[in-house]
């Protein structure tokens, strides 16, 4: 089953390590995410807090962490390890958006996800970089995932 006009914007561990300051408080990355997505006129459907295990990290990432060995010659696969042991390590954010035309949700999802990583990550981290939008071929599984559909 496809979901073209959906997608999800899942804060990883270490969004945790940062915050937003306005005035005297403070505001976890995922809070201020929230009024990003709905200023981005995406409907947000759910939000869910979950703790993954590595199972469901491998179901999630299936893509990028099975063997490729020219990627794997060129990067090596150590961080697909780290990658694992980072999302696992704590609770992640996720917020399901909803938008009428099909694949705004998914652009407009990576759009709030990549000012984050552009503000609150250096260089080219692959592990520690916030924030994290499935692919559209890829949401129906963190969907299942997510909301044990």
């Amino acid at each position: 089953m496809l979901y073209p006009e959906q997608s999800v914007l899942v804060f990883k561990p270490d969004a945790v390590e940062r915050t937003i300051a306005i005035g005297e408080q403070a505001f976890q990355l995922h809070q201020v995410a929230a009024g990003l997505l709905v200023a981005a006129n995406l409907e947000i459907t759910d939000h869910v807090t979950h703790r993954f295990n590595e199972d469901e990290v491998y179901r999630m990432y299936e893509q990028v962490l099975r063997p490729n060995p020219e990627d794997d010659a060129k990067w090596g696969t150590a961080w697909k390890g780290e990658v694992i042991e980072h999302m696992v390590s704590g609770p992640v954010d996720a917020y399901f958006v909803r938008h009428p035309e099909p694949g705004e949700a998914e652009a407009k999802a990576k759009g709030v996800k990549n000012f984050f990583r552009s503000h609150y990550c250096s260089g080219h981290e692959v592990v520690k970089n916030i924030a994290h939008v499935p692919e559209a071929d890829e949401f129906p599984i963190v969907h299942s995932i997510l909301l044990k559909s």
